[in-house]
């Protein structure tokens, strides 16, 4: 109820990535957008079949999962506000499934303890009430932190679901560039070179269909505006003296 409220409050022209950069107010209305809406807006128009160049060339495509889970609330509520119920479901339901997973580790008072903390994470109101992808980070970020724990006494086909399920919650998201190669750090201080190649291989399985699905199969381009940054990052580090 605590997070509920807390996501509520932040719904809206409320939300603080709504009032950043360069918003936009819509004259009719007078509500607050952030910059990138359309570029979000148009996520839920691919998954909703509209023509090709209605969504061609968008920069998110990538990051698919929120409005394939969310379509039957933006189908039925339109995008602004069935996209903001998903996004509150969703971020409730991923603290219910990380406290029932912690509950299993540390017990219940270690469980009720880190509920408290989570419901109260400010990242989470930061981005919990928008029909965005970014909805997902606090509650996947969660869950993935726990897969990461449980990785290394991961066997057989325990590891192949484990790897498989953290690799379909990069589509949400670009999770991988954080928890693929501290799920390689984490299973080679384990020394277990084997898991290590199998989970790094099946984590990146789904993003890596999904991107050349994208780039094959619909004709898009995989470099824009918004994944250069990572180019930047990485040529970065060849070019320390600058």
């Amino acid at each position: 109820a605590l997070l509920l409220a807390g996501l509520y409050c932040n719904t809206g022209t409320l939300a603080p990535y709504g009032n950043t950069l360069f918003g936009h107010v819509d004259p009719r209305t007078g509500y607050l957008y952030n910059a990138d809406h359309v570029h979000f807006k148009v996520l839920f128009d691919f998954v909703n079949g509209a023509d090709f160049q209605v969504w061609n060339k968008a920069l998110f495509l990538r990051r698919i999962l929120f409005d394939v889970a969310a379509w039957p609330f933006m189908r039925i509520a339109g995008f602004e506000v069935g996209g903001a119920i998903a996004s509150l479901v969703f971020n409730v339901l991923g603290l219910v499934a990380a406290l029932h997973l912690l509950r299993r580790r540390i017990g219940e008072r270690g469980a009720i303890f880190a509920g408290w903390l989570l419901a109260l994470y400010p990242g989470a109101m930061y981005w919990g009430g928008l029909p965005y992808p970014h909805a997902l980070i606090a509650p996947l970020s969660t869950l993935l932190m726990i897969a990461l724990i449980d990785l290394p006494a991961a066997r057989g086909r325990t590891l192949i679901g484990l790897s498989l399920a953290m690799g379909f919650a990069y589509l949400a998201y670009d999770f991988a560039v954080f928890f693929l190669p501290a799920s390689a750090l984490l299973l080679a201080w384990h020394r277990r070179p084997g898991a290590l190649v199998t989970s790094v291989a099946l984590q990146s399985l789904p993003p890596a269909l999904w991107l050349l699905f994208l780039s094959r199969g619909l004709g898009q381009p995989l470099d824009n505006s918004n994944t250069m940054v990572y180019h930047v990052i990485l040529d970065s580090y060849r070019h320390i003296r600058d």
